[in-house]
């Protein structure tokens, strides 16, 4: 009982006085009974009445003690774990920094989210200022103090700003600080909460600038954009579409229905076939650009716009339907850039692709297809068409000497003359390079096509004044006649060509209609360049050698290589036949190589037999001195044959020496370096001029067998080859006349002082076995002298004394 006194303590010390009191009643009645019988009894059960009820009370008493101890107890557990939740559900925000400031601004506390968020652990940053967290230069400002006095009036202070962590990066904060009071009013301190917003100030910066980015390319896009609402009328528009339009935005917003904007005509013509192809009307209005979208599809196609002045300008244009997050249609959204200059740009490819840029005629290209219209006119009509193929004779020396821009002039001027000698509805076509062609629909007189091939070649041959320079020109054409020559464009454009070449192999100057002869000679060329190949294959070719001889000793003093052709089928092929189809073909390039070398290996093996360094003339067509490698073929075959370079001449036409540029110059040259000499074949046929011989390393002229041949009778001729000589020695050149075949023309040359000759009068020549099996006298050339001297040829079977002419 004295321990629960004790532990009750002041609240105790009532029941323990009464229970002593009952103690001492219960005691005095006692006492009593022993004095008086009848008042004992009574006292000692008052006395253990009175006790009892101390003892009930005491107890009672203790357990209501008991049971507030209890309940203190339980509250101070509820409280502890409320403040343990409180603290985890503190310590669990990671998102945010919490903080408990004193009223100075030093830190009191703050949870796991703060030090996340800055990097401090909490005893790192407990009672140092908040100011810790500000960037140097708003610390500076005050900021930080500044803050707090603004939270401590107002009660509460938001802010957004930097913050730093421990390692000095910045990051961008969300701020709430709450100003705490006592039951007072006394400030205690501050809670601030913060988060970091980098990263959603990072987005809304990207987004602010994408935003800013599509304003721009509304504002600064160089093409039209238009949204309008469901019914068409226009509702924004960007500054493009002002400046397309030619209207003010004003006058454009909430005014102006999107259809009005085009070319009625276009509208219309689209309705028409919008109608057509969904088989319903399709009224011409904004139902045209609407339809298409409408289904989800992008409409796009090529406008005529109406602009504000009246004009008009093409635009391509795509409309849009615009929905909403629902799917709803709430308008449409129509984007025009103008194609002004890509129509300009399309319209000058489309020419260029279809005309000549130097003569602005049209090309291959669109003559074929004039020409196969006309072709389908005239099945209906029943007329005729003519195809003239014309070409400029030797236009390539005009480039060469001249210059490209010359002969550029010229193919204008001359294509002025085509025009002015064909009817209106007639074509005039450059082909490329020097090659026209003229057609001529809807003929029904075809001699009408023959006047005008002939006005053609007389106009054109007329001088023409391009520059500084006066040139003649001439024309080869040939003639096609649709439908008899072809009944398609290839063919008449290829008979057409045969007929030209015909035309060019009779002469040039004139013109030459299409026969079937021409197709067959045609066919015989293209069996013929077979059959060459073939021959080249199978060696069938062998080298004939004409021996020159010395008009003053009457020796051989050197032998020209020929080519002659042994065909199988055909026979003996004169040179005449398959030359110029090996020069046409450029079969001529490995036949010359293999003359070259089997000429070198002859002319050694005749040098040694006869005992005299005798020349060897070989024969150079200008397609085989246009080859880059003709220097490492000739220097190749001197070495496998061991000829002397000196004994070797390379004898060229006037052709290839009118081309007169520094590069023929120049190979010319290296030519000469490695000793070898250069004759001039068939000299006086072609553009004779003193300049060639006089600038390039000529070593002989050859005076052509057409001149010889009418000697010593034809007065003109006579001169000719008098002069020729005449200027050869002038210049310390050697003379050969070719074609020598009677005595009359053998002593007309002597007489001049020609010093060589060749000819079926000194022998027809042959392989190096038949020309050393005909008894000739070999040596070198001998300057003129006082002493006549005998030639002894093969075919005379006495001797033959040669009068040697003084002069």
């Amino acid at each position: 009982m004295s321990f629960k006194i004790i532990h009750g303590g002041k609240r105790a010390v009532a029941p323990a006085a009464i229970m002593l009191l009952g103690v001492a009643v219960c005691l005095l009645a006692c006492s009593y009974a022993r004095e008086s019988e009848w008042w004992a009894p009574v006292m000692l059960a008052c006395g253990i009445l009175l006790g009892s009820l101390f003892y009930i009370s005491l107890n009672l008493l203790g357990s209501n003690e008991r049971r507030a101890q209890q309940l203190a107890a339980d509250m101070m557990a509820a409280q502890q774990a409320s403040e343990q939740r409180f603290r985890m559900l503190v310590e669990g925000v990671a998102e945010y920094a919490i903080f408990m400031l004193g009223a100075d601004g030093t830190v009191a506390s703050w949870n796991a989210g703060a030090q996340r968020i800055n990097g401090y652990a909490e005893a790192e940053v407990l009672n140092r200022h908040i100011s810790l967290f500000y960037p140097p230069e708003d610390v500076a400002d005050g900021k930080p103090g500044m803050d707090l006095r603004m939270a401590a009036a107002e009660g509460r202070f938001e802010d957004e700003g930097w913050r730093l962590r421990k390692d000095g990066s910045r990051y961008w904060s969300n701020v709430v600080v709450t100003a705490l009071y006592d039951s007072a009013g006394e400030l205690i301190g501050f809670s601030k909460l913060s988060r970091d917003l980098s990263e959603r100030r990072e987005m809304e910066q990207q987004l602010a600038q994408a935003n800013r980015l599509q304003q721009a390319i509304l504002d600064f896009a160089p093409f039209a954009i238009i949204s309008t609402n469901a019914d068409g009328v226009v509702r924004s528009a960007n500054p493009a579409a002002e400046r397309i339009f030619g209207q003010p935005l004003g006058d454009l917003l909430g005014k102006t229905r999107f259809a009005s904007l085009f070319e009625p005509a276009d509208v219309a013509a689209r309705a028409a076939e919008l109608s057509q192809e969904a088989g319903a009307r399709v009224a011409p209005g904004f139902e045209v650009f609407a339809y298409k979208a409408r289904q989800g599809f992008t409409d796009e196609r090529e406008w005529n716009l109406m602009c504000g002045d009246g004009s008009s300008l093409p635009a391509h244009v795509s409309v849009t339907a615009l929905r909403d997050g629902n799917g709803t249609l709430n308008g449409f959204l129509g984007i025009a850039y103008d194609i002004t200059e890509r129509k300009r740009r399309d319209d000058y490819t489309r020419h260029i692709a279809h005309h000549d840029a130097v003569t602005g005629l049209p090309n291959r290209v669109l003559l074929q297809d004039r020409l196969q219209m006309a072709m389908q006119r005239s099945r209906r009509d029943g007329s005729q068409i003519g195809v003239l193929m014309i070409d400029l004779d030797h236009f390539k020396r005009i480039n060469d000497s001249l210059g490209h821009h010359v002969g550029d002039l010229m193919l204008s001027k001359i294509s002025e003359r085509l025009g002015g000698c064909v009817r209106g509805g007639d074509t005039v076509a450059r082909m490329g390079g020097d090659e026209f062609v003229v057609m001529l629909p809807d003929v029904t007189d075809a001699d009408s096509i023959k006047r005008i091939a002939a006005a053609i070649v007389e106009r054109v041959s007329a001088p023409i004044t391009a520059g500084n320079h006066e040139v003649l020109v001439t024309p080869s054409v040939g003639v096609s006649v649709f439908p008899t020559d072809g009944q398609d464009v290839h063919s008449l454009l290829r008979h057409a060509d045969m007929a030209m070449y015909q035309a060019k192999a009779s002469g040039r100057r004139c013109f030459r209609v299409f026969s079937n002869a021409m197709e067959r000679a045609a066919a015989e060329k293209l069996e013929l360049e077979t059959s060459m190949r073939r021959a080249l294959e199978r060696e069938e070719f062998v080298v004939h050698y004409q021996p020159q001889v010395c008009l003053n000793s009457g020796r051989v003093v050197g032998v020209e290589a020929l080519l002659r052709w042994n065909d199988a089928v055909h026979g003996a092929v004169p040179p005449s036949r398959f030359i110029p189809v090996a020069e046409e073909t450029g079969l001529i390039v490995p036949l010359g190589e293999w003359v070259l070398r089997t000429a070198c290996r002859d002319a050694v093996r005749l040098q040694q037999a006869c005992g005299a360094p005798l020349r060897l003339a070989v024969n150079l067509s200008p397609r085989q001195f246009r080859q880059g490698n003709l220097q490492a073929l000739i220097e190749r075959a001197l070495a496998d044959s061991g000829l002397d370079p000196a004994h070797l001449e390379l004898e060229i036409t006037e052709g290839v020496l009118m081309d007169s540029t520094d590069e023929l110059a120049e190979r010319l040259q290296r030519l000469r370096a490695l000793g070898l000499a250069f004759a001039v074949d068939d000299f006086g046929t072609g553009y004779s001029s003193l300049s060639y011989i006089t600038r390039f390393p000529i070593d002989t002229l050859k005076i052509d067998r057409s001149f010889v041949s009418r000697l010593p009778d034809s007065a003109g001729d006579a001169a000719v080859a008098q002069t020729i000589i005449a200027l050869a020695h002038s210049l310390r050149i050697k003379v050969v006349g070719e074609g020598v075949e009677s005595e009359q023309q053998l002593d007309f040359l002597r007489a001049r002082r020609c010093d060589m000759g060749q000819g079926f009068r000194f022998g027809k020549g042959g392989t190096v076995d038949e020309l050393l099996a005909q008894g000739y006298r070999f040596g070198e050339v001998e300057p003129w002298g006082e002493v006549a001297q005998v030639f002894k040829g093969p075919l005379d079977a006495s001797l033959q004394r040669l009068r040697v002419a003084n002069s």
